[in-house]
Protein backbone atom coordinates (compact mmCIF):
# COMPACT_ATOMS: atom_id res chain seq x y z
CA UNK A 1 0.00 0.00 0.00
CA UNK A 2 1.41 3.33 -0.89
CA UNK A 3 1.57 6.72 1.45
CA UNK A 4 -1.23 8.43 -0.53
CA UNK A 5 -3.79 5.24 0.26
CA UNK A 6 -2.55 4.68 4.10
CA UNK A 7 -3.16 8.09 4.72
CA UNK A 8 -6.65 7.57 2.69
CA UNK A 9 -7.60 4.76 4.42
CA UNK A 10 -6.69 6.48 7.86
CA UNK A 11 -9.01 9.74 6.96
CA UNK A 12 -11.86 7.22 6.23
CA UNK A 13 -14.45 6.61 8.65
CA UNK A 14 -16.35 3.38 8.60
CA UNK A 15 -19.91 4.00 9.44
CA UNK A 16 -19.48 1.57 12.44
CA UNK A 17 -16.94 3.95 13.75
CA UNK A 18 -19.61 6.87 13.11
CA UNK A 19 -22.19 5.70 14.94
CA UNK A 20 -20.53 4.55 17.84
CA UNK A 21 -19.43 8.17 18.22
CA UNK A 22 -23.24 9.32 17.89
CA UNK A 23 -24.24 6.85 20.24
CA UNK A 24 -21.88 8.20 22.57
CA UNK A 25 -23.04 11.71 22.05
CA UNK A 26 -26.90 10.70 22.26
CA UNK A 27 -25.84 8.94 25.81
CA UNK A 28 -24.06 11.85 27.04
CA UNK A 29 -26.93 14.45 26.30
CA UNK A 30 -29.57 11.87 28.06
CA UNK A 31 -27.33 11.99 31.37
CA UNK A 32 -27.00 15.68 31.21
CA UNK A 33 -30.45 16.00 31.02
CA UNK A 34 -31.36 13.89 33.79
CA UNK A 35 -28.94 15.64 35.82
CA UNK A 36 -31.33 18.14 35.30
CA UNK A 37 -33.53 17.04 37.46
CA UNK A 38 -33.81 17.75 41.09
CA UNK A 39 -35.56 16.18 43.98
CA UNK A 40 -37.89 18.73 45.93
CA UNK A 41 -37.11 20.10 48.82
CA UNK A 42 -39.62 18.63 50.89
CA UNK A 43 -40.99 15.08 51.27
CA UNK A 44 -45.11 15.60 50.15
CA UNK A 45 -46.90 15.06 47.68
CA UNK A 46 -47.88 18.71 47.23
CA UNK A 47 -43.48 19.09 46.35
CA UNK A 48 -43.32 16.28 44.02
CA UNK A 49 -46.80 17.27 42.10
CA UNK A 50 -44.45 20.79 41.91
CA UNK A 51 -42.30 19.71 39.52
CA UNK A 52 -44.30 18.39 36.77
CA UNK A 53 -42.80 21.23 34.42
CA UNK A 54 -39.15 19.90 34.38
CA UNK A 55 -40.79 16.04 34.42
CA UNK A 56 -43.20 16.56 31.34
CA UNK A 57 -40.21 18.17 29.59
CA UNK A 58 -38.19 15.87 30.28
CA UNK A 59 -40.45 12.97 29.30
CA UNK A 60 -40.77 15.32 26.07
CA UNK A 61 -37.19 14.96 25.18
CA UNK A 62 -36.52 11.89 26.30
CA UNK A 63 -39.30 10.64 23.89
CA UNK A 64 -37.49 12.90 20.97
CA UNK A 65 -34.54 11.12 21.66
CA UNK A 66 -35.15 7.76 21.85
CA UNK A 67 -37.26 7.52 18.26
CA UNK A 68 -34.44 9.79 16.35
CA UNK A 69 -32.17 7.00 18.05
CA UNK A 70 -33.91 4.52 16.90
CA UNK A 71 -34.15 6.42 13.53
CA UNK A 72 -30.68 7.29 13.46
CA UNK A 73 -29.40 3.24 13.92
CA UNK A 74 -31.80 2.41 11.06
CA UNK A 75 -30.18 4.93 9.08
CA UNK A 76 -27.30 3.98 9.44
CA UNK A 77 -27.79 0.31 8.68
CA UNK A 78 -28.24 1.79 5.09
CA UNK A 79 -25.29 3.71 4.55
CA UNK A 80 -22.67 1.94 2.03
CA UNK A 81 -20.10 4.60 3.10
CA UNK A 82 -19.51 7.87 4.97
CA UNK A 83 -18.54 10.48 2.48
CA UNK A 84 -18.40 13.70 3.46
CA UNK A 85 -22.36 14.69 2.84
CA UNK A 86 -22.86 12.08 5.14
CA UNK A 87 -19.92 12.99 8.09
CA UNK A 88 -20.93 16.96 7.96
CA UNK A 89 -24.70 16.04 8.34
CA UNK A 90 -24.64 13.70 10.91
CA UNK A 91 -22.40 16.20 12.68
CA UNK A 92 -24.60 18.78 12.72
CA UNK A 93 -27.07 16.79 14.04
CA UNK A 94 -25.11 15.96 16.53
CA UNK A 95 -24.26 19.39 17.52
CA UNK A 96 -28.37 20.67 17.19
CA UNK A 97 -29.19 17.73 19.66
CA UNK A 98 -26.65 18.61 21.92
CA UNK A 99 -28.55 21.54 22.66
CA UNK A 100 -31.44 19.82 23.46
CA UNK A 101 -30.48 19.97 27.40
CA UNK A 102 -30.43 23.40 27.55
CA UNK A 103 -33.62 24.20 25.86
CA UNK A 104 -34.91 21.34 28.26
CA UNK A 105 -33.82 22.49 31.43
CA UNK A 106 -34.81 26.10 29.85
CA UNK A 107 -38.16 25.38 29.22
CA UNK A 108 -38.69 23.10 33.16
CA UNK A 109 -37.10 26.55 35.01
CA UNK A 110 -39.58 28.96 32.76
CA UNK A 111 -42.69 26.27 33.39
CA UNK A 112 -43.52 26.19 29.63
CA UNK A 113 -43.08 29.61 29.32
CA UNK A 114 -43.89 31.02 26.05
CA UNK A 115 -40.12 31.86 25.20
CA UNK A 116 -38.55 28.84 26.01
CA UNK A 117 -41.11 26.56 24.78
CA UNK A 118 -40.91 28.15 21.70
CA UNK A 119 -37.54 28.18 21.28
CA UNK A 120 -37.53 24.18 22.30
CA UNK A 121 -39.75 23.74 19.25
CA UNK A 122 -36.97 25.78 17.45
CA UNK A 123 -34.32 23.23 18.32
CA UNK A 124 -36.15 20.36 17.49
CA UNK A 125 -37.31 21.83 14.35
CA UNK A 126 -33.24 22.12 13.15
CA UNK A 127 -32.92 18.51 14.70
CA UNK A 128 -35.50 17.24 12.04
CA UNK A 129 -34.27 19.04 9.32
CA UNK A 130 -30.58 18.07 10.30
CA UNK A 131 -31.65 14.31 10.05
CA UNK A 132 -33.36 14.82 6.63
CA UNK A 133 -30.43 16.22 5.34
CA UNK A 134 -28.41 13.08 6.47
CA UNK A 135 -31.49 10.98 5.10
CA UNK A 136 -30.87 13.05 1.73
CA UNK A 137 -26.81 12.07 1.94
CA UNK A 138 -27.60 8.22 2.29
CA UNK A 139 -30.46 8.48 -0.42
CA UNK A 140 -27.94 10.12 -2.81
CA UNK A 141 -25.66 6.77 -2.32
CA UNK A 142 -28.39 4.51 -4.14
CA UNK A 143 -28.98 4.83 -7.81
CA UNK A 144 -32.96 6.03 -8.65
CA UNK A 145 -34.45 2.54 -8.87
CA UNK A 146 -31.95 0.91 -5.90
CA UNK A 147 -33.47 3.42 -3.23
CA UNK A 148 -34.36 1.58 0.20
CA UNK A 149 -37.84 1.85 1.40
CA UNK A 150 -37.04 4.22 4.09
CA UNK A 151 -36.58 6.74 0.98
CA UNK A 152 -40.08 6.01 -0.55
CA UNK A 153 -42.43 8.75 -0.92
CA UNK A 154 -44.51 7.53 1.49
CA UNK A 155 -41.73 7.80 4.15
CA UNK A 156 -40.63 11.26 2.98
CA UNK A 157 -44.47 12.43 3.63
CA UNK A 158 -43.80 11.17 7.18
CA UNK A 159 -40.82 12.64 7.59
CA UNK A 160 -41.98 16.10 6.32
CA UNK A 161 -45.36 15.92 8.91
CA UNK A 162 -43.36 15.60 11.70
CA UNK A 163 -41.03 18.95 10.70
CA UNK A 164 -44.99 20.74 10.24
CA UNK A 165 -45.80 20.02 13.82
CA UNK A 166 -42.61 21.02 15.12
CA UNK A 167 -42.52 24.51 13.02
CA UNK A 168 -46.36 24.72 13.98
CA UNK A 169 -45.37 24.22 17.24
CA UNK A 170 -43.18 27.57 17.58
CA UNK A 171 -45.49 30.14 16.63
CA UNK A 172 -48.18 28.16 18.85
CA UNK A 173 -46.14 28.30 22.07
CA UNK A 174 -46.75 31.78 22.08
CA UNK A 175 -50.61 31.31 21.98
CA UNK A 176 -50.95 28.30 24.29
CA UNK A 177 -47.33 26.26 25.39
CA UNK A 178 -49.62 23.51 26.19
CA UNK A 179 -50.83 22.95 23.15
CA UNK A 180 -47.36 23.41 21.07
CA UNK A 181 -46.21 21.05 23.42
CA UNK A 182 -48.93 18.56 22.10
CA UNK A 183 -47.63 19.46 18.50
CA UNK A 184 -44.11 18.15 19.77
CA UNK A 185 -45.16 15.28 21.46
CA UNK A 186 -47.29 14.12 18.28
CA UNK A 187 -44.19 13.20 15.99
CA UNK A 188 -42.83 10.94 18.91
CA UNK A 189 -46.07 9.27 19.36
CA UNK A 190 -46.19 8.57 15.72
CA UNK A 191 -42.64 7.05 15.59
CA UNK A 192 -43.38 4.46 17.95
CA UNK A 193 -46.42 2.95 15.49
CA UNK A 194 -45.79 0.66 12.94
CA UNK A 195 -47.30 3.65 10.40
CA UNK A 196 -43.89 5.22 10.53
CA UNK A 197 -42.56 1.60 9.16
CA UNK A 198 -41.48 1.07 5.60
CA UNK A 199 -43.88 -1.76 3.75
Amino acid sequence: MSHDSAATAERNVSPARLEAISDGVIAVIITIMVLELHPPQAATVQALLGLWPPLAIYLVSFLFLATFWVNHRYMFSLIRRVDERVLWSNMALLFILSLIPFSTAFVGQTRLAALSTALYAVVLFMAGLAFWSLALGVNAQYEPGDAPAAFDPRQRLIHAAGLGAYALAIPVAFLSPLAALGLIVAPGLMYVTRLTRPN
